[in-house]
């Protein structure tokens, strides 16, 4: 399976138009518009007036999920390290019917893996934030230059990467163009051009985008799908957590108070993403807190609800209470799942009392996926008790858990800075012969920053018994911040013959931005030929950020006779110009349980990157 971040493989799906979504017609009493005053709101619990149909199962597309022709995360979603050698286990996040642990690294491993600082050519010395433009305003002016010409472009794919850039790089000359493309007739087109009018983060962005959501309506003549407007909801919070400060929240609350079923089912998840993302207003803590107990709510909006916890922790002794209880009593598993997750930020204070009700739940709980963010929510509350229980479980649990163990492990050493948990870690990866435990224990030395275990990360990124084991022995080596491993990473690259994990290799180099590593780094992206191969040696010429990269992916943008090419070169030249424009911790999906709601999954890999 290939690897490829989202957004290209969004990019690389076939164009068809999605199938109208059954839509229940709007109130007697329409949503307020954007430019309403923002007066008091109703509660967001109010139930449904008709119950809704019973919730799809966590492998089954619920009511917005795109069909097999819909411009989706596709077969090759996702840079980070999944299934297989490298990818996704199957199509997109399509999550098969046993919980897999690389599905998790796929969604939040951009918290943990990165590029670092950006580093002068001339002098090898590392640039504070201002440089971190590479040559500032000209290299961002060409860019620009490229994404005006190919917001014209008459390929669907580019002129969809065109108003992605167009959203990162954003120039008030870029608007009109932009919002062109909301009434194009290609779907992929549209929700590229929605996108990108969250990534700009201005608020005449964010007031049109409440058009859009709330109300269906936007510059556009054309009536907006569900998932469009699904799009625009979870773009207000991606708007709101890179900087525009215009006030939705009271909007998006009254809009929830009123809205049909359908639409609480459809719309909840993203809007209460969005609303946890605001920011603005203490009573949001409140709302939320309101949804999470409230039964009647679709699970997807509550466990979105629950995942909005996490950035509530001067809160948390009044959302701490609510977490326990739903992590206790709720039937709904989904609900539950999200619960163990937020712990892992509320136990600061209370942490015995947190880590009793993980560890029942590891014990007790007959869902897998419960145990399993259970025992990440551990390594994120930390303390001697957690890592006892994590090193436990890690060689004695039962085979299907000891992967999530070992990176609740990785996730405990990094945030305590421990390193005898790199030490333990070490030890069970050399004794461990399950090759997906393995895998998954080279990782934990990673997040762990395990520096006593560097010699062995190398060795495994050389001579690892199967290609997975190797390429997150590579995504380690980043991890870890080991400038001596980027010759094993140099080396590995010439030697392995998986032109999909030699891709992933790159991308694990890229991130020390050494213009000693940058010859390989082209010639991966010059040899790569399939789309997915390509996305991701592409993302290693973003992330490298230095000029001759850059210039690069310009160079193909503007003369490359693939359209698959220029629109893959077009969106990580925007990455890679403005880095700093790009919330590298993903605030839509980082932490959040992914197995609620598969479509408002697609729906936040969009923005993923």
């Amino acid at each position: 399976m290939n690897a490829v971040f989202p957004l290209v493989a969004w990019l690389l799906q076939c164009n068809s138009p999605t199938p109208p979504i059954p839509y229940q017609g709007p109130h007697d009493q329409p949503p307020p518009q954007a430019g309403d005053p923002a007066g008091p709101a109703g509660p967001l619990t109010a139930p449904p007036s008709t119950p809704g149909p019973s919730r799809p199962g966590p492998n089954t597309p619920g009511p917005n999920a795109p069909g097999p022709s819909t411009p989706g995360p596709g077969p090759t979603a996702g840079p980070l390290i999944g299934g297989g050698v490298s990818g996704p286990r199957t199509g997109g996040l399509d999550l098969g019917p046993e919980l897999d642990w690389r599905d998790w690294w796929w969604l939040n491993g951009y918290e943990y893996f990165r590029p670092g600082p950006r580093r002068d050519l001339a002098t090898g010395e590392g640039r504070g934030a201002d440089a971190t433009r590479v040559g500032g305003d000209p290299q961002q002016a060409a860019a620009r230059d490229c994404v005006r010409k190919a917001l014209l472009d008459r390929d669907d794919r580019v002129r969809s990467a065109a108003a992605l850039t167009a959203g990162r790089l954003y120039d008030p000359s870029l608007r009109p163009a932009l919002l062109e493309l909301l009434g194009d007739g290609n779907p992929l087109v549209r929700q590229s051009a929605i996108a990108g009018l969250g990534l700009a983060a201005n608020e005449e962005g964010t007031h049109l985008l409440l058009r859009i959501g709330v109300s269906n309506g936007g510059d556009s003549a054309r009536p907006h799908s569900l998932e469009d407007r699904d799009l625009a909801l979870l773009s207000l919070g991606i708007g709101a957590h890179r900087g525009a400060r215009a006030r939705y929240a009271p909007i998006l609350r009254a809009f929830l108070s009123n809205a049909t079923p359908n639409e609480r089912r459809a719309l909840g998840p993203s809007s209460a993403v969005s609303l946890a993302l605001a920011g603005d207003d203490a009573a949001l803590l409140e709302d939320l807190a309101a949804v999470a107990k409230d039964r009647l709510a679709p699970p997807p909006l509550r466990a979105r609800a629950l995942w909005g916890f996490r950035r509530g922790g001067a809160a948390a002794g009044v959302l701490r209470p609510i977490a326990l209880a739903c992590l206790r009593q709720e039937r709904d598993a989904d609900v539950r799942r999200a619960a163990a997750l937020a712990l892992g930020r509320l136990g600061a204070g209370a942490e015995e009392e947190v880590l009793a009700a993980l560890r029942a739940s590891v014990d007790s709980e007959g869902d897998t996926a419960v145990r399993a963010f259970s025992l990440l929510a551990m390594g994120e509350v930390g303390g001697p008790a957690a890592k006892k229980e994590l090193l436990e479980r890690v060689t004695r649990g039962k085979k299907l858990i000891r992967p999530w163990a070992a990176i609740g492990a990785g996730v405990l050493g990094r945030r305590d800075g421990d390193a005898d948990v790199g030490r333990a870690l070490a030890r069970a990866l050399s004794e461990e012969k399950n090759k997906d435990t393995r895998a998954a224990l080279v990782l934990a030395l990673g997040l762990a920053r395990a520096s006593d275990a560097r010699e062995m990360i190398r060795h495994v990124v050389l001579g690892g018994e199967h290609g997975r084991e190797r390429v997150f022995a590579a995504v380690a080596v980043a991890l870890g911040e080991d400038e001596e491993g980027r010759a094993s990473l140099r080396r590995a690259m010439k030697d392995i013959p998986s032109p999909s994990s030699r891709a992933m290799m790159a991308l694990a180099l890229s991130t020390f931005s050494n213009a000693e590593d940058l010859p390989s780094l082209l010639e991966a992206y010059r040899t790569s030929d399939e789309p997915g191969v390509l996305g991701t040696s592409a993302l290693a010429l973003a992330w490298h950020g230095t000029p001759p990269a850059l210039e690069t992916l310009r160079r193909d943008v503007e003369t490359a006779k693939q359209a698959e090419r220029r629109a893959v070169a077009l969106l990580t030249l925007g990455i890679g110009v403005a880095p700093e424009r790009l919330p590298m911790a993903v605030s839509a999906t980082g932490g959040w349980n992914y197995l609620a709601s598969l479509e408002a999954a697609h729906t936040a890999m969009r923005l993923w990157m």
